[in-house]
């Protein structure tokens, strides 16, 4: 892909959404990920400084001593101010021992991005900004995101790009190599991985999403994938499975007159 051309054509939609929404800027959720770190420095590109509001919101029980250092090292390095917001003791008074008791470090986690959601939108609506999403073309096919949690947010700058092509990008955007070659993590609890909860790589990923993209996953598809690309049958049907768990959370919730026409 063509780095270049494909930074303006992004940095030219963040500056054109703001100015259709007649916002002043955006709130941007920093984690210490690649993705994040992506957006963050797309929109410095594209936008005033001045208009770009950075938080980290570091959960109770994740590394966010390694986070903190690489949000430090990648703001010095494009002059970015940012904020921390320590949330968690917001979770206490919400979330007690009979609220959690049987719950899923899963359905857990999606409780605190769902937090996190609020905090963004609180400083959205104090600021007139917009919240920018950072989510990915292959975590938005399979539903890795939580919904109205991280999937919550005025516009998506880089949901069209697959992860494997956002390590591409990053590196074309000289973001810190600390931030490129760490595991990627949601940071909801302590050592939770992307790759780990997904159960492969973001490569092997993203070559069965091109390969369903292109139709051509169909039977004799599916042995030239594991033959040639060393996947095996299982993980292109639990992508396949994935996908379709995954529709409710990239539609609108559907309503009489959605579903029926009504005059």
């Amino acid at each position: 892909m063509n780095w270049e051309k494909e930074t303006q054509r992004i940095e030219e939609f963040i500056k054109l959404y703001i100015t259709i929404s007649g916002t002043k800027g955006i709130i941007l959720g920093l984690s210490g990920g690649i993705d994040s770190a992506v957006v963050a420095v797309l929109a410095k590109r594209a936008i005033k400084k001045e208009n770009i509001h950075c938080y980290y919101l570091p959960m109770l029980n994740t590394n966010d001593d390694i986070d903190k250092k690489h949000i430090k090292k990648l703001c010095e390095r494009f002059d970015l101010t940012y904020k921390i917001r320590e949330i968690g003791l917001d979770t206490e008074g919400i979330i007690d021992d009979s609220f959690t008791e049987g719950i899923s470090k899963l359905n857990y986690g999606n409780i605190k991005a769902r937090i996190r959601m609020t905090i963004l939108y609180h400083y959205a609506n104090r600021l007139n900004c917009l919240v920018v999403g950072t989510t990915n073309k292959s975590e938005y096919k399979i539903g890795y995101f939580t919904k109205y949690g991280d999937g919550a947010v005025d516009f998506e700058p880089i949901q069209h790009l697959y992860k494997t092509e956002i390590f591409e990008l990053a590196k074309y955007l000289n973001i810190p190599e600390e931030i490129i070659n760490k595991h990627p993590t949601a940071g909801l609890w302590k050592d939770q991985t992307d790759e780990k909860e997904i159960g492969m790589s973001y490569e092997q990923l993203d070559k069965i999403l091109k390969f369903i993209k292109r139709n051509m996953i169909v039977k004799k598809q599916k042995s030239y994938l594991t033959s040639w690309e060393n996947i095996q049958t299982c993980d292109i049907n639990k992508v396949l499975d994935m996908m379709n768990s995954a529709k409710h959370k990239q539609k609108q919730p559907p309503s009489l007159e959605s579903m029926f026409v009504y005059d």
